[in-house]
């Protein structure tokens, strides 16, 4: 489960008259629009006919699972009875055609409708002797496709601007250019013009320097031959950059039609892990987390180091003589935005190199450069930043779970480890029915720790004893990474402490940081009600009685929607979480 989200309680299904509270069905209507036909224009509809020569609507079904109900699936069959009728189906359902279902009631008590437009993608049908045929039609939302184009590389309109290894190299026309061959090496050229070194020989200028919210400069530590990919003469030789998240997405949403929203409340970061634990980049000629009051992310010896004084360490005297404060934002407190997340210009190449699909070796016949794939680039990128903290600050992308209707819906970036708050819950009458409840079951395998928060109101700190963590191996950690120069071995040590001190934390206390789902489902059929999704919570009356209706809530992970014989019913799967 990436993430459990608390978007408020789950719509209550409308119930029926007479106790009878499944009574509700008879009144129910669904349609389908083929190419651009909507709910007011639909290509067939239900009540549409009861035999020939009238083609009917058997069924419509709406599923939507997968990460954040970002799965919208829809299926429905029509029967046909004639062959030229059945062609005509065929001719308007052609795979690839957008396609509109909707789905609702008439009448008092209805309750919302729903409406949702995929693209259809596969066809069965089958004929009898006597004349009919029956076609099956299933569809796929937008979903998340745009992440499998291997979309983007320059900005739109950029066509290979030329830069040297510094400032100084524009007095020496001699000098061979260099083309930009790729979103990086782009964002490379964008900083060149706002650097504070001027000696391209020496590389001895001002140190630390940038501009906050978008990237720092900083002399690479001579342990290190990073840098800025000195073999292919791009940027200057020696020197580390870094750009910030929110930086690099400006250049990556400058590309796409619909942005990626990174700023929303899930897409943040608790900088304080737990205990004794402040968040610390375990890789940091990768990946730097800016603290608040001009700290660095590491504080070597025990004590608090500025970034300033980082650099001294990555650089060894004299040269951090030439050092000053780094000038970037901060990140602090339970909800450090993402968006100031330090990655460098190495880490970002890499990720561009293995992803390339057209490295361009003239750039005046395609300027283009390299492209990369959107999913791929993501998923390395968020890699290595969970790595380095620890998989603390996890991040994912997925579609907006509140997305309704036609369309893509805009993707967001959250962070998987986020605690999202305790939320509301409907409560659902699974006992009486008079809720609109028909059927209900819960399964699933109670862990030894829920069992006694739920049952015994006993504490998850007394399950099964977790090592204890070596606060003293920690310092001496982070000791030895600044004084070997921060090589790469040193770095994995650092990373793997990080997460086993993480991984340490009392259950209590990571409970009251994190969300925690359990492998406990519960399943239930209702009266079709429209607007629940993904996240949503609810409750059931059946465990009112039990220790359980204190501490458990049920939030959905998938719901599927199903007209046929004008009945609309609606299966909601979720899963347990305790409630803080």
């Amino acid at each position: 489960m990436p993430s459990i989200y608390n978007i408020g309680p789950a719509p209550k299904p409308p119930g029926g008259s007479g106790g009878v509270g499944y009574s509700i069905r008879g009144n129910a209507y669904a349609s389908v629009g083929a190419g651009g036909g909507g709910p007011d224009s639909p290509t067939i509809a239900t009540g549409g006919g009861t035999g020939r020569p009238v083609t009917i609507l058997n069924y419509v079904k709406v599923i939507l699972e997968g990460t954040a109900g970002s799965l919208r699936r829809t299926e429905f069959q029509v029967t046909a009875y004639s062959s030229g009728a059945f062609e005509g189906l065929l001719s308007q359902f052609k795979v690839g055609t957008n396609c509109t279902v909707t789905m609702g009631r008439n009448g008092p008590g209805a309750g919302g409708g729903e409406s949702y437009e995929t693209t259809i993608y596969k066809h069965a049908f089958t004929s009898s002797k006597d004349g009919k045929w029956a076609l099956t039609v299933t569809g796929v939302g937008k979903g998340m496709e745009i992440l499998r184009k291997s979309a983007f590389g320059l900005p739109k309109g950029k066509t290979g601007d030329f830069f040297r290894l510094g400032k100084l190299w524009n007095m020496f026309p001699w000098q061979e250019k260099i083309p930009v061959t790729g979103l990086i090496d782009y964002m490379m050229w964008e900083n060149l013009k706002h650097m504070t070194s001027t000696n391209p020989l020496t590389l001895s200028g001002e140190s630390g320097k940038g501009i906050p919210g978008k990237f720092i400069d900083i002399i690479a530590p001579s342990s290190t031959s990073d840098g800025t990919a000195p073999e292919s003469g791009i940027g200057p030789k020696g020197r580390l950059i870094y750009f910030t998240f929110g930086y690099l997405m400006g250049f990556v949403n400058a590309d796409l039609e619909i942005p990626i929203d990174f700023e929303n409340k899930d897409a943040k970061v608790d900088m304080n892990a737990g205990g004794k634990l402040l968040l610390i980049s375990g890789d940091p000629l990768n990946i730097l987390l800016p603290r608040s009051d001009g700290q660095s992310d590491y504080a070597v010896g025990g004590g608090p180091q500025t970034l300033s004084d980082l650099i001294k360490n990555l650089l060894g005297k004299p040269t951090s003589i030439f050092t000053k404060d780094a000038d970037c934002n901060h990140m602090s407190g339970e909800d450090a935005p993402i968006k100031d997340i330090l990655i460098s210009y190495s880490a970002l190449k890499t990720i561009e190199t293995n992803l390339s699909t057209n490295s361009s070796t003239d750039s005046s016949e395609d300027p283009s450069g390299t492209t990369m794939n959107l999913e791929g680039f993501f998923s390395a990128l968020f890699s290595i930043i969970s790595e380095a903290t620890g998989t603390w600050c996890d991040l994912a992308l997925l579609e907006d779970p509140d997305h309704t209707g036609g369309g893509a819906a805009k993707l967001k970036i959250i962070n998987r480890k986020l605690k999202n708050g305790e939320g509301e819950a409907e409560v659902y009458d699974d006992i009486s029915g008079e809720g609109g409840v028909r059927e209900s079951s819960i399964t699933g395998d109670v862990p030894s720790a829920w069992q006694q928060e739920a049952f015994a109101k006993g504490s998850v700190a007394n399950d099964t004893a977790i090592e204890k963590f070596s606060w003293s191996g920690w310092t001496k950690d982070k000791d030895a990474l600044a004084k070997a120069g921060f090589d790469s071995a040193q770095a994995a040590g650092i990373k793997d402490a990080c997460r086993k001190a993480i991984n340490s934390l009392s259950k209590t206390e990571a409970a009251s940081k994190t969300d925690r789902a359990y492998p406990i489902g519960l399943t239930l059929k209702v009266n079709g009600v429209g607007g629940i999704k993904f996240g949503q919570s609810l409750e059931i009356t059946s465990l009112r009685s039990t220790r359980w209706a204190e501490k458990t809530m049920f939030t959905v992970t998938r719901v599927e929607h199903t007209v046929s014989g004008q009945d609309w019913t609606s299966d909601i799967t979720t899963v347990a979480r305790l409630k803080p």
